[in-house]
């Protein structure tokens, strides 16, 4: 790949690599309340809570399998059997999610809901699975279940907002996040400056660029930390040519997150654009060594390329002379 060639792939995905939602709104909830289920069993209400403990320190493995233990376990009252194979189906559900078995986690929330129609977690759980496998109507459907069940549920919203994002329906979107910004409670405002980000990338899809440039401000203002709303702002500030002040927000989110391998290259282009060559090979082998170390292998391979054409550039440049 020669330089000229490299330049214009970067270029293009100034324009088209916002950094997409990394987070969406959904989590454990504690799922032995002693209000709601009449427990005797006490080992099962000790696997249940080892279970649950495992789960919040990120032993999801552990965890799916001590709540398929639970979900196995033969519970004399018929009662209370539903209600503890129903919270262990939930929990272990979103055990799953977190390891990524979606078809797993997909069929966990299924047979909640067939347990329980009106758990509401069931629908935010199983909207989130079919999200991530790219089945966007159906996580409409859930999401559309789980607000008619609780109107004022702002994780609903937003995450119904990304799905319609999938599909490509930003005016959508916008709305859904409108609604959710209108039921996050004030005091969420990392929550609040998330669902700004995302509502500044539907805008930026509708190529309105002063209401995306607004919205990434305000959920700065809101979380001064949010790399990836630094790292969209810098795009945004790329597209209409302000390229210092683009390096001053990839620098940002770098100081956020100084291992994301995407800002590195993004600025790096950057500094190649003004003519600083040192700056940039600097910045392009430390993404290289990031995308080396995330298993990004076709991206590492590709700023390497742009590594090598930008060096044989500066040898037959100072050949010439």
């Amino acid at each position: 790949m020669n330089l000229a060639k490299s330049m214009k792939l970067v270029n293009w995905l100034f324009c088209f690599s916002l950094l997409i939602p990394l987070f969406i709104f959904s989590w454990l909830l504690p799922a032995w309340a002693a209000d709601t289920i009449d427990i005797t069993e006490v080992e099962t209400k000790e696997l249940f809570k080892l279970a649950n403990r495992h789960t919040q320190m990120g032993n999801y493995q552990q965890a799916v399998q001590e709540f398929t233990v639970i979900i196995d376990r033969e519970i004399t009252k018929t009662s209370v059997k539903t209600s503890v194979k129903t919270n262990a189906y939930l929990n272990r559900c979103f055990a799953q999610l977190q390891l990524e078995n979606h078809l797993e986690s997909l069929a966990d929330c299924s047979q909640v809901i067939k347990l329980n129609p009106q758990t509401k977690e069931a629908y935010l759980h199983r909207g989130l699975t079919n999200y991530r496998l790219g089945r966007y109507s159906q996580a409409l459907i859930d999401y559309d279940q789980l607000i008619s069940l609780n109107p004022q549920d702002f994780r609903a919203y937003y995450n119904r907002g990304l799905a319609k994002v999938g599909m490509e329906d930003y005016l959508g979107a916008i709305e859904d996040y409108n609604q959710a910004l209108n039921n996050i409670p004030p005091e969420e405002t990392k929550k609040i400056a998330m669902v700004y980000n995302d509502r500044g990338l539907a805008y930026f899809h509708q190529a309105n660029i002063d209401q995306a440039q607004a919205d990434f401000n305000h959920a700065i203002a809101l979380d001064r930390r949010a790399a990836r709303t630094y790292y969209n702002l810098a795009c945004i500030c790329h597209h209409q040519g302000d390229l210092q002040k683009a390096i001053h927000n990839f620098t940002l989110a770098l100081e956020v997150q100084p291992e994301q391998p995407d800002a590195y290259l993004s600025r790096a282009m950057i500094y190649q654009k003004l003519g600083d060559s040192a700056l940039a090979i600097a910045d392009l082998y430390t993404a290289a060594k990031h995308f080396r170390s995330q298993g990004q292998v076709s991206d590492y391979q590709a700023t390497m390329e742009i590594i090598r054409s930008i060096e044989y550039q500066q040898l037959e440049t100072g050949a010439i002379g």
